[in-house]
């Protein structure tokens, strides 16, 4: 029976005063939950769709800020150091490419601060190194490692075999930057890439 010729009855019984027998009773039932089943399916598959999208706006948000910060940092790096570059990806940490060192005032007091970026347990991390007291307090610096470490992109899932850092082949001036991200509330992984080019100086004031 079709639905609205089921309506159209049940207010014919209504205006006659007639109860609904038990078989009508079950139909009508029957409908409702069907309507309330479709309607219940429609809203979750929204929510479910809207909460992909906004985790997914948010993880590219915060990755995107993280590379144009890093952006600014290399773009300023100064030579701070007598054996190290101004920006340099370093060695002897596993996995290779994990983490990055940038020699860049970040304070404003004029002289060089050692910024590192580090993937650790899964989350980019930044760090910042003072330099050490000496007189004179003149380049070549030196600095010993970030007391404190915030996270700036959660989630990542580069493996050993995609480096987060690494320097573009036969051009050793451009970092490029490989962020894969799995981050909680993504239906897939997200990657953001960049390549940052080195414009330091020789060395610091």
């Amino acid at each position: 029976m079709p639905y609205s010729k089921f309506m159209g009855c049940c207010l014919k019984k209504l205006m006659n005063n007639r109860g609904f027998s038990l078989v009508e009773l079950i139909i009508g039932l029957a409908l409702l939950s069907l309507v309330l089943a479709a309607a219940y399916q429609f809203y979750f598959f929204s929510q479910r769709s809207w909460q992909r999208a906004e985790a997914e706006a948010g993880t590219l948000q915060a990755a995107r800020l993280a590379v144009m910060q890093l952006a600014r940092e290399i773009r300023s790096a100064r030579k701070a150091t007598a054996n190290l570059a101004a920006v340099y990806i370093a060695e002897g940490v596993t996995p290779a490419g994990s983490q990055l060192d940038i020699y860049t005032d970040v304070n404003n007091d004029g002289k060089p601060e050692r910024v590192c970026y580090r993937l650790q347990n899964g989350a980019l991390q930044r760090g910042v190194a003072l330099r050490q007291s000496r007189q004179p307090d003149a380049f070549p610096y030196t600095y010993g490692s970030p007391a404190t470490w915030q996270t700036v992109v959660a989630g990542v899932a580069n493996t050993a075999d995609q480096p987060v850092f690494s320097l573009k082949e036969d051009y050793p001036n451009v970092v490029q930057i490989n962020l894969i991200i799995n981050a909680e509330g993504l239906s897939k992984p997200v990657t953001v890439k960049s390549n940052l080019v080195i414009r330091s100086r020789a060395a610091a004031d």
